[in-house]
C-alpha cells in the first residue's frame, strides 16, 4: 500500500507544499494527546454515573438470597424506586421461583447486554447469567442508570412498559405486584 503526500496551503506563494514528516508526527501526538485525555474525561463521567454501584462490585457473591436483602440491596444501590423494582422481581421470577433465576441468578429477566456497561458472565436459557443475585441486582441498577434515571413514578412505569417489557400487560402485571408489595 502506498502512501499518500501530504500538502498544506502557502498563502504566500498561493502554493501546496509537501508537509514534512516531522510536522505529521507533531501532529499526530497532539492528535492523540487529544483522544487520550478525552477517554480519559469520558471514563470519569461513566465513573461519576455509575460510582454508587462500584463500591458494591466486589461484594459478597456467596450471600444468601432474601427479599428482604433484596429490598436493602436496592436501597443501598440507590435504585431508583425500589419498590417498583421489587415488584419486577417478583413478576419476572414467579416470586423468586423461576428456572431463570435459579440457574441464572437473573432476577429481572436481563438479557445478554452489548450496549452498557454490565455484570453478566454470559448466557444460559437465552437469558443473562449472574454469578450471584447480587450482580443481577447490579445489573439492573446499571440499566435503570443508563435508560432510567431521574424519572418520576409513572415515567419510570412508561420507560419499562416502552423499552424494558416485551409483554404489551406488563406495567398492568407490575401494578398487581405494587399492591402486594405496599
Amino acid at each position: 500500500m502506498q502512501m499518500k503526500e501530504l500538502y498544506s496551503y502557502d498563502q504566500m506563494s498561493c502554493t501546496f507544499k509537501p508537509v514534512t514528516n516531522k510536522v505529521v508526527s507533531v501532529f499526530g501526538i497532539s492528535l492523540l494527546a487529544i483522544i487520550i485525555s478525552i477517554g480519559f474525561t469520558s471514563k470519569n463521567l461513566e465513573h461519576s454515573i455509575f460510582e454508587p454501584f462500584i463500591i458494591h462490585m466486589n461484594s459478597d457473591t456467596s450471600e444468601a438470597f432474601s427479599e428482604a436483602r433484596l429490598y436493602n440491596t436496592l436501597r443501598e444501590l440507590r435504585v431508583q424506586h425500589p419498590d417498583i423494582v421489587l415488584a419486577q422481581a417478583k413478576l419476572e421470577t414467579g416470586n423468586f421461583k423461576s428456572i431463570i433465576f435459579r440457574n441464572n441468578n437473573n432476577l429481572f429477566g436481563m438479557k445478554v447486554c452489548t450496549s452498557r456497561p454490565t455484570t453478566n458472565a454470559g448466557m444460559e436459557l437465552n437469558h443473562a447469567k449472574y454469578k450471584s443475585w447480587r450482580d443481577s441486582v447490579l445489573d439492573y441498577a446499571m440499566w435503570q442508570a443508563s435508560y432510567g434515571r431521574n424519572l418520576s413514578r409513572n415515567e419510570y412505569l412508561q420507560l419499562l412498559e416502552s423499552i424494558y417489557a416485551e409483554d404489551g400487560t406488563y406495567v398492568h402485571k407490575l401494578q398487581k405486584h405494587l399492591v402486594r408489595v405496599n
